[in-house]
């Protein structure tokens, strides 16, 4: 994709997560469910597009998702991988359920790569890579079974062959009940629901979960009854019984199958390539026509037009550069890979400042960019801010390689009216056509490169 560079690792922008926020884990147990997270971690960073997959020591793809969110907001399309369903943006915690293949052993990875920003430009990131090992000691015998629509719980655990627990059965009766009993094994949607009657813990047909608890159902002033073994309902809403039960000596069968939309993918291949005369070719970036910038005043690297430029690029010596940051650079964003910054600057609270010399002083006069505030408070020029480190930082946004005013990538911009050129030894993307001729040439480019964007767009 010529509008995108290579993925970078942002693990500190997207964690990826195995367990609750507050008790994340390390471990998986063959055969369970277990919560895969997304976490975002810094405001206005949400993402549109995610691939995550699960793979196991020898590098194979395994496992399956179910999806607990009640808008369709991922899909399996994929064989074994969450996808997004949409380029909407996702919210800032995203939470799956995982269900560990039975045999299992070694180490289980979880990959993901994630889109930012709106179709044909933005970015990709890596989270972190979240790597769980077998939990110690044998696994854990099943001991809650679901059973059938209109099932009691004596039929669920004759299934099983074993004889239905009543008191264990009235034992599932809390959140941390049904997280350390049910989950493990079947999918519930958020959130867990109350249920007062005989039929006790159970779930409806469309994966709501509930459990029974007599001192919230009086103090929600609802009837309550202690759950018998021999209770059935025929409400679809509660009418799948979650059984405790005993003499259980085999695992039964327990995999769910998510429910899953068609999909339709369509391939569209460009058969015409045109490029047009200015564009870049292997071997370097051109130059401009002579006398081009005449008819393109105010834009970038061009003369400024009556002291002015276009949005988003300022005037500096008569001359319209891009007014945005550059990672890495005085005063912008460090480098979200490894939180570097370019030569002579240092990465500060994730923004790059002037080093320190050895006494652990700035060298650079305050309130300059990527020098220390005047007075603490204060900074020279408009487009500079006092962060909360006390450092003049730049105010712009970061510039998106391949947009307007912003450094090509690989000779390429992200849209068809822009085009890269060679200022000074810099490739840029700018406005500009080279030539009379190359406009219908620019219009064969575009179309061909907006049908090879179109999958792009989808992700």
């Amino acid at each position: 994709m010529h509008w995108s560079d290579a993925p970078k690792r942002a693990a500190n922008v997207y964690q990826l997560f195995a367990g609750p926020e507050n008790k994340k884990t390390t471990e998986y147990v063959p055969g369970q469910y277990i919560f895969i997270s997304l976490r975002v971690l810094k405001f206005e960073r949400q993402y549109r597009g995610i691939l995550l997959y699960a793979q196991n020591a020898a590098g194979d793809k395994v496992g399956s998702w179910d999806f607990i969110d009640r808008s369709d907001v991922f899909h399996s399309a994929c064989a074994r991988s969450v996808v997004h369903t949409s380029a909407d943006v996702k919210p800032y915690l995203t939470s799956w359920r995982f269900k560990v293949p039975d045999n299992l052993t070694g180490k289980l990875t979880f990959l993901a790569l994630i889109k930012e920003g709106g179709a044909n430009r933005g970015a990709f990131w890596y989270p972190n890579d979240l790597v769980l090992t077998k939990a110690a000691g044998a696994t854990p015998a099943q001991k809650v079974f679901r059973g059938k629509v209109g099932q009691s719980c004596s039929e669920v655990c004759a299934d099983q062959g074993g004889t239905c627990d009543a008191a264990g059965t009235r034992g599932i009766n809390s959140i941390a009940k049904m997280d350390a009993l049910v989950t493990p094994y079947y999918v519930c949607q958020p959130p867990y629901l109350l249920n007062c009657d005989a039929v006790g813990p159970t779930t409806s047909q469309t994966g709501l979960c509930y459990y029974a608890n007599k001192a919230a159902c009086e103090l929600e002033k609802i009837p309550y009854t202690d759950a018998t073994c021999g209770a059935k309902s025929s409400e679809r809403h509660m009418s799948r019984r979650l059984c405790s039960c005993n003499g259980v000596t085999t695992k039964a069968p327990t995999t769910t199958k998510a429910t899953t939309k068609a999909t339709t993918k369509a391939t569209t291949k460009a058969t015409t390539k045109a490029t047009p005369k200015g564009t870049t070719k292997p071997g370097g970036t051109p130059k401009p026509p002579v006398g081009e910038c005449d008819l393109y005043l105010g834009t970038v690297t061009c003369p400024c037009l009556n002291g002015g430029c276009d949005k988003g690029l300022k005037c500096v010596d008569n001359k319209c550069v891009s007014d945005a940051c550059l990672y890495k650079t005085a005063g912008c964003p460090c480098d979200l890979d490894d939180m570097s910054c370019d030569t002579g600057f240092r990465c500060d609270d994730g923004v790059c400042v002037t080093k320190l010399d050895e006494n652990g002083e700035s060298t650079c006069v305050a309130g300059e960019v990527a020098c220390p505030c005047k007075d603490g408070v204060g900074c020279a020029a408009s487009d500079l801010v006092c962060s909360d480190n006390r450092f003049c930082v730049r105010e712009a946004a970061v510039c998106s390689p391949g947009t307007y005013g912003c450094p090509c990538v690989v000779g390429s911009c992200a849209t068809p009216d822009l085009i890269c050129f060679d200022d000074q030894g810099a490739s840029v993307c700018t406005k500009r056509i080279a030539g009379p001729s190359s406009s219908a040439a620019s219009l064969l480019f575009s179309g061909a490169a907006m049908l090879l964007l179109i999958v792009a767009s989808l992700f």
